[in-house]
C-alpha cells in the first residue's frame, strides 16, 4: 500500500511561507510512502529521495493511501533534481519537466497508479488532497504512518 502524506505548513522556512502565499494553500509539502519508506523532493534536500522523516512527526498533515505498483516509477524518480523553476512558476506559470517539487512528484505518484490522469501544471497541496479518492485521515504524523 502506498501513501501520500501533505503537511501543513509550521512556517519556519521561507520557502513554506512562500508556498502558502502563492498557492493560498496551508498545505505546503508533501511526501509518498511505498512499501513503508517516505520518499519526498525539497529545497534542503534538493532532489528526489528517500528521507527520514523524524523531523515530521509533530506536523499536522493530511494521508490518504492508494493501491498500484510504484517500483519502475521510484526508480526514474531517484535522484531527480529540485524544481526551483517550478516552485516560482507558481507565479511565472513556468516548469522542468525534468526536475520535481514535491507536489509534482506526488502528482507522478498517483498518475503512475493510475489514481488521476492528465496532470495539472500548477499543483499546490490542496490540488494533492483533491486527487485523494477517499479516506483522508488528518492528525500528526507520526499518528497517521
Amino acid at each position: 500500500m502506498n501513501k501520500i502524506f501533505v503537511f501543513e505548513g509550521a512556517f519556519r522556512s521561507a520557502t513554506g511561507l512562500m508556498i502558502a502565499l502563492a498557492t493560498r494553500c496551508p498545505f505546503v509539502h508533501a511526501a509518498i510512502s511505498i512499501n513503508g519508506e517516505c520518499w519526498h523532493s525539497s529545497e534542503k534536500l534538493g532532489r528526489f529521495d528517500r528521507v527520514d522523516m523524524d523531523a515530521y512527526a509533530e506536523r499536522d498533515c493530511i494521508a490518504f493511501e492508494f493501491e498500484g505498483d510504484l517500483s519502475k516509477w521510484l526508480e526514474e524518480m531517484k535522484g531527480k533534481r529540485y524544481d526551483w523553476r517550478g516552485v516560482f512558476g507558481w507565479l511565472f506559470r513556468m516548469n522542468n519537466p525534468q526536475k520535481f517539487y514535491c507536489f509534482e512528484a506526488a502528482q507522478g505518484a498517483l498518475k503512475e497508479a493510475g489514481v488521476v490522469k492528465g496532470g495539472l501544471n500548477r499543483l499546490s497541496g490542496c490540488d494533492i488532497r483533491n486527487m485523494a479518492k477517499s479516506g483522508i485521515r488528518y492528525g500528526k504524523f507520526k499518528d497517521l504512518q
